[in-house]
C-alpha cells in the first residue's frame, strides 16, 4: 500500500512513449506517401518524353520548326533548331502534365545518323 502514486505517473509515461511513437510512424507514412506521388509523376513525364521522342524520329524532317504531341496525360511541346551550319540539330522536348508539371529533355543529333 506504500505505492499508491506509482501506477498513474507510469501509465501516463507508457502512454505518451506509445502515441509519440504512433505519430512518428504516421508521419513517415506520409512522407513515404508523397514520395510515392513524387516518383510517379517523375515517370509520367518521361513516358510522356519518351513518347513524343519515338514520334519525333518518325517525322523528322531537319527543319526548325515547332510543333505538339498531345497524350491522355499531358503535352509535349518540341523545338527544333539547327546549329553548326546546319549540320546539327538541338531538339528540346518540354513535357508538361495536367497537373502542370514541367520537364525538359535536349537532344543533339548530326545529319545523316541520330
Amino acid at each position: 500500500m506504500d505505492q499508491k502514486g506509482t501506477i498513474m505517473p507510469i501509465t501516463l509515461i507508457l502512454c505518451l512513449l506509445f502515441t509519440s511513437f504512433l505519430l512518428l510512424q504516421i508521419k513517415l507514412f506520409v512522407n513515404e506517401k508523397e514520395n510515392l506521388v513524387l516518383q510517379e509523376e517523375s515517370l509520367e513525364m518521361d513516358w510522356l518524353i519518351r513518347n513524343a521522342e519515338v514520334n519525333w524520329r518518325d517525322e523528322n524532317n531537319w527543319e526548325e520548326q515547332s510543333s505538339k504531341f498531345i497524350y491522355p496525360t499531358g503535352t509535349v511541346y518540341i523545338t527544333q533548331t539547327l546549329i553548326d551550319n546546319n549540320n546539327k540539330i538541338r531538339t528540346s522536348f518540354k513535357a508538361v502534365t495536367i497537373e502542370s508539371r514541367e520537364k525538359e529533355l535536349v537532344i543533339f543529333a548530326e545529319k545523316g545518323g541520330e
